[in-house]
């Protein structure tokens, strides 16, 4: 069996467990075309070393995610063929460190959503898109996984009411401080941190819109 086959079949596995797999699949999928191009029929942790310390310009935490995604198939694809290698846990030993979050008063967030409503990226929804979003973090609470995973099935608008991520049913704050009812752990704030994933995806898009407001995307 190629490592192709392997693969797939592993992430098969995996899948019908309840792992959704959606960024390791798209890795390892490309660790196999790199085996290929190697000509290489099994793994070895130089090989695999080697894949996941092909991106430039990226934190070292980068290169230990991807290696990690090689090292679960390798662990699976070793129990069917000995001659996979398991990469050892030692190899780039990185974590991610979490920014300090900065917490945005209620006139930034206004004037955020106000910069919104000129900002054009070819889209006629866009800066709606971006309205909403932002809009949705501050008066909510939710975090920007929750926010982008919601579906119209999740919102009831004539109730003022959402579902996050299948929880319970969280009521939506006013976002006009005037019209807030003060709760025993205060109103919540919109609050942006950096993450790796995102930091490419806020460089390209979120800067325009903070740059009205006199923010440095460096704060996100």
């Amino acid at each position: 069996m190629s490592l192709t086959q392997a693969a797939l079949e592993y992430i098969s596995l995996r899948r019908s467990l309840g792992y959704k797999l959606i960024d390791a699949a798209s890795r390892l999928k490309d660790f196999c075309s790199f085996m290929e191009r190697e000509g290489a029929s099994y793994v070895t942790a130089k090989l695999a070393l080697q894949w996941a310390m092909e991106p430039r310009n990226v934190i070292p935490a980068h290169w230990s995610s991807r290696l990690s995604v090689v090292r679960r198939f390798a662990q699976y694809a070793k129990a069917m063929d000995p001659r996979n290698e398991v990469p050892p846990y030692g190899l780039l030993p990185y974590k991610y460190q979490r920014c300090n979050p900065y917490i945005y008063r209620d006139e930034e967030v206004l004037r955020l959503l106000q910069a919104c409503t000129s900002f054009t990226c070819g889209k006629g929804l866009c800066w709606h898109t971006y309205y909403t979003v932002f809009g949705l973090l501050a008066v909510t609470g939710m975090r920007i996984s929750e926010v982008t995973a919601l579906d119209r099935k999740d919102v009831d608008l004539s109730h003022q009411r959402h579902r996050a991520a299948g929880a319970i049913d969280i009521g939506l704050l006013a976002l006009d401080p005037a019209d807030r009812v003060a709760t025993p752990k205060g109103p919540r704030k919109l609050t942006l941190t950096s993450t790796s994933k995102e930091s490419n995806i806020r460089a390209q898009w979120v800067a325009p819109v903070l740059e009205p407001v006199g923010r440095s995307p460096m704060r996100l």
